[in-house]
C-alpha cells in the first residue's frame, strides 16, 4: 500500500483527504470496512499491529500508533481551492493549527476524513474543484442528506447552491411518511433553504409524526426541533381536548339534546315507555349519548387520554380512532332508524371540530427567525 493518492482531483495538489477507511483485524492481519465509513467502502490489504515502525511512517498519515484505520480513499486536492469554498478548512490550512503548520513546511499534508461519507465528499471536493462533469445530476435520498450534513460541516453550502434544485426534481423515490425519510427531507430543506419541501416536512411531522426528530441525529438546531415537537403534541393535544370537551358537556346539566317532542313511543325493544315532560327526553336522551360516547372511546384506547399518554400518537392515527366512535341517541332508538341523524350529528360534530382546528405548519422563514433570535 502506498500514501500516494489513488484519485487525483487537482495533479498540482498539495493536500490529500483519507476516506473510506477500514478497521485492521490485528489477529488475522485481514481489514474491514469501519461502521459509519460509507457503503461504498473498498477492500484493501490487511496491515497486523505487529507492523514494524518504519513500514508505519512509509505509509504516512494512513496508519499511526495511535490508530489502526487505513484509508481506501486518498484523493489530491487543492488547499487553495478547499480553503476559498470553505471557512473550516481555511482555519485548519492557513492559520496555526498543525496541520496548518505542516503545511507550510513540508508544501503537502494528508488529512484523515474517518467520519465523512466518501460518496458525499468527493461530489464536494468535484463542485469546490469546477468539475462539472463529475458531479452527478440525480442521486438518492440518503446521498443527498450527507451532502447537506457535509455542507452545513464545513460551512460552504454557497459552492453547492445550484445543485439542490436540480437533485430534488431527480429523486427516482417519492415522498414517504416514515421518520427517516421525513427527518432527510428536513435537513436538506433546512441546510439548502427549499421553503416548500421544508412545509411538506413539518405538515407530514404534524400529521404523521410519532416521535421527536431529536433521536434522528441530525443536524438540524435544538431549537427547530423542539419547537416541530411542541407543534406536533399542541396538534394531538387540541385534537385530544376537543373529544374531552364533548363528553364533558354531556356530563353537565345543561340539555344537549334539541328535540321539542317527545318521539311515538310505540315501545323501546318492546317494552312501553312515559315520559312526563320533554325535559326528562332529552336528559336520558344526553344520557345514552354520554354513556355510549365514553364506551366507544375507551374501547379505542381514546378515552381518558392525559399527555403522556397521546405523545407516542400521530394526529392521523388518532383521527382514524375517531373514525371508529360510536354515540347512540335515544331520539334515535325512537325513531327506528339503522343510522339516526341525531347520532351522526353528535360524531360529525366532534370530527369537524378536529378538521377544522388549527394546524398551521412551522414555514422556514419562522423557524430561521427563532434561531436567529437566540
Amino acid at each position: 500500500m502506498s500514501s500516494a493518492p489513488n484519485i487525483t482531483v487537482d495533479p498540482d495538489g498539495d493536500l490529500i483527504f483519507l476516506l473510506s477507511p477500514t478497521k485492521l483485524d490485528s489477529s488475522k492481519s485481514t481489514s474491514r470496512p469501519l461502521p459509519g465509513a460509507g457503503a461504498n467502502a473498498a477492500k484493501t490489504n490487511g496491515v497486523s499491529d505487529s507492523t514494524d515502525p518504519e513500514t508505519k511512517r512509509s505509509l504516512g498519515p494512513e496508519i499511526s500508533d495511535k490508530s489502526t484505520l487505513v484509508y481506501n480513499d486518498r484523493i489530491l486536492v487543492s488547499s487553495k481551492h478547499m480553503s476559498l469554498a470553505s471557512p473550516v478548512f481555511k482555519a485548519m490550512l492557513e492559520g496555526r493549527f498543525r496541520e496548518g503548520i505542516e503545511l507550510k513546511t513540508t508544501g503537502k499534508l494528508a488529512v484523515p476524513l474517518p467520519d465523512d461519507d466518501p460518496a458525499a465528499m468527493r461530489i464536494l471536493i468535484n463542485i469546490i474543484h469546477g468539475r462539472m462533469n463529475s458531479v452527478p445530476l440525480k442521486i438518492e435520498l440518503e446521498l443527498f442528506t450527507q451532502i447537506a450534513i457535509l455542507a452545513d460541516k464545513y460551512q460552504c453550502k454557497e459552492v453547492v447552491r445550484p445543485f439542490p434544485s436540480l437533485w430534488k426534481n431527480g429523486l427516482t423515490t417519492e415522498w414517504t411518511t416514515s421518520s427517516t425519510s421525513i427527518a432527510c427531507w428536513l435537513c436538506i430543506a433546512w441546510h439548502f433553504e427549499l421553503d416548500s419541501e421544508f412545509l411538506e416536512a413539518t405538515q407530514l411531522i404534524q400529521a404523521e409524526g410519532t416521535c421527536s426528530l431529536e433521536e434522528t441525529i441530525l443536524p438540524i438546531p435544538k431549537l427547530v426541533v423542539d419547537k416541530l415537537e411542541s407543534y406536533r403534541i399542541e396538534g394531538i393535544g387540541k385534537a385530544v381536548q376537543v373529544l374531552n370537551g364533548t363528553i364533558f358537556k354531556y356530563q353537565q346539566p345543561d340539555l344537549v339534546c334539541t328535540s321539542q317532542k317527545i318521539p311515538g313511543l310505540g315501545g323501546f325493544y318492546g317494552m312501553p315507555m312515559e315520559y312526563i315532560d320533554v325535559d326528562r327526553y332529552r336528559k336520558d336522551c344526553d344520557s345514552m349519548v354520554l354513556g355510549s360516547l365514553m364506551k366507544s372511546a375507551i374501547a379505542n384506547n381514546l378515552y381518558p387520554l392525559e399527555k403522556p399518554q397521546y405523545t407516542s400518537l400521530s394526529l392521523r392515527s388518532f383521527m382514524a380512532r375517531i373514525q371508529l366512535l360510536e354515540a347512540n341517541t335515544l331520539c334515535g332508538k325512537l325513531e327506528n332508524k339503522y343510522v339516526p341523524p341525531h347520532t351522526v350529528e353528535v360524531i360529525d360534530r366532534l370530527k369537524t371540530s378536529i378538521i377544522s382546528m388549527d394546524k398551521s405548519p412551522l414555514t422556514l422563514e419562522i423557524c430561521k427567525e427563532l434561531v436567529k433570535k437566540t
